[in-house]
């Protein structure tokens, strides 16, 4: 039988290039984080690099001298001092401190012991202040033999972690972002997983990999699901008459792929998996408040470096479609009517007093005519008697009943522009 060769998973350059940024700190002989978004693949990449032993001679020249030990945050936190740390390295043998002192400051001087924490956010989630000072005291008393390197999906540089910075500085020398894949990274993965799932070609065009992106963004995790998702529903080997008719499905309507239980269950997972600083900021941000606390500003410099949100000329928009909607679905809905006296009403709520008398205008003449499109002239008519109107006046006057629907919770899809036609309220 002959066994298929498949593609790399990414391209080898980029793959490289990721490698040598967390991994350079071993080189240095210096200890650190690198922080990855929820759920992404730093434990296959772990595992890759440490099978890599031309990767690792490319980026540590003296590979031979160095030493790895992947551990999780959980086995960890059961070690109350760095002998017992050491005694990982050297098969449980039983040490004391002089003995430790004499392996690593004589006999190992030129020895690295490095220590890979494969999920670290569980120790400041846990505030595993304990083990962090022993981690810290060992970085620091044997810093000519120790590395350890966090892989963290946790900001720790958020005003919430960052006291762990200041009082373990010695395994925080380096802060390294590890953020989504760039679309080519992203394509090449595609192409990986339709051999990998040994899937036609044909089964992937151009159009839908731009669509794959665009819902899923970066996230290999998320396109992974999409692809799954495209191969279960064309393989005779499972079809059903209702897998039949979810195929003629997809083949008219893409959107199937990017909506089912699978894949509605994995956003979840990452949203839960975000700080809950991050998941509110992303709420405001949907909703069109621009004005960001201190704190804020923190979590949204770290989205952005995480590539999951992107500057735009007028705010932010999200990488990913599917969490952009998700996001949609968390805000409470609300339901703007008219009042008895035409007053502008949320979730029965009377909120005209928000809005100027022009602004209680454009809004009752919109919700009036709810779902359809009410021209600009239609506008121009309510708000000034000749119909005589400025472009620029009603552009002020939209750009202010938007503002003020985002302060009382509407966001803003609520108001559409549909353009060279008019606005109209959902």
């Amino acid at each position: 039988m002959v066994t298929k060769v498949l593609p790399p998973p990414f391209p080898p350059a980029e793959y490289e290039r990721r490698m040598t940024e967390w991994f350079s700190i071993v080189r240095f002989r210096e200890s650190g984080v690198v922080m990855f978004p929820v759920r992404m693949d730093r434990a296959r990449r772990i595992t890759q690099f440490l099978r890599d032993q031309n990767l690792q001679k490319k980026i540590i020249p003296d590979i031979k001298k160095v030493k790895f030990l992947p551990i999780s945050a959980d086995f960890i936190s059961t070690i109350d001092s760095p002998i017992e740390l050491f005694s990982l390295f050297e098969e449980n043998k039983d040490f004391s401190v002089t003995d430790l002192d004499k392996l690593l400051l004589q006999k190992y001087k030129d020895k690295l012991f490095v220590i890979l924490i494969t999920d670290a956010e569980n120790l400041y989630i846990q505030n595993k202040s304990r083990t962090l000072s022993v981690l810290n005291d060992f970085a620091y008393k044997y810093r000519n033999n120790v590395t350890i390197i966090q892989f963290s999906e946790l900001n720790i540089l958020h005003p919430e972690y960052f006291y762990f910075i200041q009082k373990y500085s010695a395994i925080f020398n380096n802060i390294v972002y590890a953020p989504l894949y760039e679309k080519k990274e992203i394509f090449h993965f595609m192409d990986y997983l339709v051999s990998y799932f040994e899937m036609e070609n044909n089964q992937l065009t151009e159009k839908l990999k731009e669509e794959i992106y665009e819902n899923c963004g970066g996230h290999p995790w998320l396109v992974k699901e999409a692809i799954r998702y495209l191969r279960n529903t064309n393989s005779d080997g499972i079809a059903s008459s209702v897998q039949e008719r979810t195929r003629n499905d997809i083949n008219e309507n893409n959107d199937l792929i990017f909506h089912h239980e699978e894949m509605e269950m994995e956003i979840r997972v990452i949203w839960n998996g975000m700080m809950e600083a991050e998941r509110e900021l992303l709420k405001k941000i949907t909703l069109g408040n621009l004005s960001f606390t201190s704190d804020e500003k923190a979590s949204l410099a770290y989205l952005i470096k995480m590539k999951i949100l992107n500057k735009a000329p007028k705010g932010f928009v999200f990488t990913q479609k599917l969490l952009e909607e998700f996001v949609e679905k968390e805000i409470s809905i609300n339901i703007i009517t008219l009042g008895t006296r035409d007053q502008v009403m949320i979730n029965g709520v009377d909120v005209s007093g928000v809005f100027s008398k022009n602004e209680n205008k454009v809004l009752s003449l919109m919700i009036g005519k709810s779902g359809n499109i009410v021209s600009r002239e239609e506008l121009g008519g309510v708000l000034w008697r000749d119909g005589e109107y400025s472009d620029w006046a009603l552009d002020r006057l939209i750009s202010r009943v938007r503002k003020k629907l985002s302060k009382v919770g509407c966001g803003p899809k609520v108001l559409k522009t549909i353009l060279g036609k008019g606005y109209l309220i959902n």
